[in-house]
């Protein structure tokens, strides 16, 4: 199991950084939490981001919409009922259970990530895949995408499941 997802993850580095396009299109990663306006293909999500913390009350900050809530921020501005999602990960749990969620799984995700550090070598492919999933957020909401939580939640289990604390 560890060899297979050591396999995915290096192909995927292979893949990433040996072609041309693909390291133009790395320089552009962290442009995309300070680029706002027009400089950016993926302005309307800073655009998104800036309203919902302007625009939101403190409660729903601070214990967000529900499970079902929406916005009607940044390009979803003219739908009637709003958006359900929000592009950016930690913006996406702030909105369903507000900064109370985002503390509770980033929390929960950077305590595994440690404690799996911290046990044997043969743990740590688990860690990286929790802090890959924590860099993936920071682009696009993973939360709600089934083929990332097929591996973030065994590695969390197999980081509870140890018995040594930190």
């Amino acid at each position: 199991t560890i060899f297979i997802i050591f396999t995915i993850f290096l192909f995927g580095v292979i893949f990433y950084y040996g072609t041309e396009n693909m390291q133009k299109a790395s320089s552009f990663y962290g442009e995309r939490l300070t680029t706002s306006s027009d400089n950016n293909y993926t302005s309307f999500r800073i655009d998104e981001m800036n309203d919902f913390f302007s625009l939101s009350s403190w409660d729903d900050l601070v214990f967000g919409r529900g499970f079902g809530g929406s916005h009607n921020y940044g390009i979803w501005g003219d739908m009637p009922h709003g958006m359900n999602m929000a592009h950016f990960g930690f913006l996406h749990l702030i909105l369903k259970g507000g900064i109370i969620l985002l503390l509770l799984i980033y929390g929960l995700a950077f305590y595994c990530m440690v404690k799996l550090f911290k046990l044997e070598k043969a743990s740590r492919p688990f860690a990286y895949v929790i802090l890959l999933y924590l860099i993936y957020e920071l682009s696009h909401v993973r939360f709600m995408d089934f083929s990332y939580l097929i591996f973030l939640l065994p590695s969390i289990s197999y980081a509870l499941s140890s018995s040594r604390v930190i």
